[in-house]
């Protein structure tokens, strides 16, 4: 064969290639002999797919890949609506109190253990110091308790000593009073207690504060060192004002507790509510401005909540907490009196007086209505109706 038949026989080859590139995978009419007297290499298993075929092959995985993050996408969207629906059922005012075990028992003095601290750092070898605070906020003519005590490593009482317990305004200042607070010790000389009474110590005023006791002490000739805080209002923005009362408003249950406001503002407060057998049920909550006058604080126990678990009836009211809020103040609180233990028992209704609907609010509205939208784009981009 001539020069020009062996480019002849390229060109053809070229040509056909070309052709056969447009037309992808389909089948080819026609001899191929035409082809043959051309040298070729053998080809692969890799080679022998038309590039058509192999661009289709990898948007076919480009799509499996898409379709499976959208079907991680819409699970992780239909659990996200199924958990905001499920925890927004009663509104943030009323909730059951499995939820807020921390909130139930406000009266409860603060129990601590730790290593005793020495004063330069460090913890004294073996040593442990325990400590009971009888409250944090303190209202009025109000006094708390601090108790002390060391155990050994094996669990054993220590001797106890407290060489020095001083009170002062937190933060403290260059010339802040200082009150030094007497400790009391037990027959045995294990436990040490310290008294604050504000009003009658030097801290009588108009502003609440923060009150820090910081207390020296040695145990088997290690010197140890600790500190407690607590939040006193030395006068009442507003006080309580008559018996409670409750009614159904609604179809749920409201707990009113009259007031009498001296200083108009922002009030929260907070109420524990017990089964007919002394269970902790719920945990109320009111925050809302107020005017100065005679006024009412609203604890409003969400009806669908009782209807959903059915507790013993009638419900008791008890341990009510509440202050006159200050943002961006230290303290950010005014205390009210506390009412501590029994408040109110409710009236006998039936439960079917109690409303089996869901708590209904803008923002949920608007949230519900959020993450459906989320649901219902990833079915869409799967194919899903």
């Amino acid at each position: 064969m001539s020069r020009w038949g062996l480019m002849g026989g390229g060109l053809l080859l070229v040509a056909l290639a070309v052709w056969l590139m447009g037309r992808g995978d389909e089948v080819v009419a026609g001899p191929v002999e035409a082809v043959q007297p051309v040298a070729l290499a053998t080809p692969t298993a890799a080679s022998s797919v038309s590039p058509a075929k192999g661009l289709r092959v990898a948007a076919s995985g480009a799509e499996a890949e898409r379709q499976a993050l959208w079907a991680q996408r819409l699970a992780r969207s239909q659990a996200a609506l199924a958990t905001y629906r499920e925890t927004t059922r009663y509104p943030h005012s009323s909730r059951p109190a499995a939820e807020q075990p921390d909130q139930m028992h406000p009266n409860r003095p603060i129990v601590q253990q730790q290593p005793l601290r020495l004063p330069g750092g460090g913890d004294g070898a073996g040593l442990v110091l325990r400590s009971v605070q009888q409250r944090v906020f303190v209202q009025g003519d109000e006094d708390v308790t601090f108790t002390l005590a060391v155990v050994g490593a094996d669990g054993q009482p220590r001797p106890l000593v407290i060489t020095q317990a001083l009170a002062h305004v937190e933060p403290a200042m260059p010339g802040t009073m200082q009150v030094a607070l007497a400790a009391v010790a037990d027959a045995a000389g294990h436990t040490q207690t310290l008294r604050l009474h504000p009003a009658s110590q030097g801290f009588a005023g108009q502003e609440p504060m923060g009150i820090r006791v910081e207390v020296g002490l040695q145990s088997e000739g290690q010197a140890g060192y600790t500190y407690f805080d607590i939040v006193y209002s030395p006068l009442s923005p507003a006080t309580w004002a008559g018996p409670v009362r409750d009614r159904l408003v609604a179809g749920s249950l409201r707990f009113e507790l009259p007031v009498q406001v001296n200083q108009a503002g922002r009030y929260v407060a907070t109420g524990r509510v017990d089964d007919a057998q002394g269970k902790p049920f719920a945990l109320l909550t009111f925050n809302d401005m107020l005017p100065a006058g005679r006024q009412v604080i609203g604890l409003t126990l969400f009806g669908k909540l009782v209807r959903d678990t059915q507790p013993a009836l009638p419900l008791r009211l008890r341990d009510v907490d509440a202050f006159l809020l200050h943002e961006n103040r230290s303290p950010d609180r005014v205390l009210l009196p506390r009412l501590a233990g029994p408040v109110h028992a409710s009236g006998s209704y039936p439960l079917s007086a109690f409303a089996d609907t869901e708590w209904a609010s803008e923002e949920r509205s608007r949230y519900l209505a959020e993450l459906t939208r989320d649901v219902e784009e990833a079915q869409r981009q799967l194919g899903h109706p």
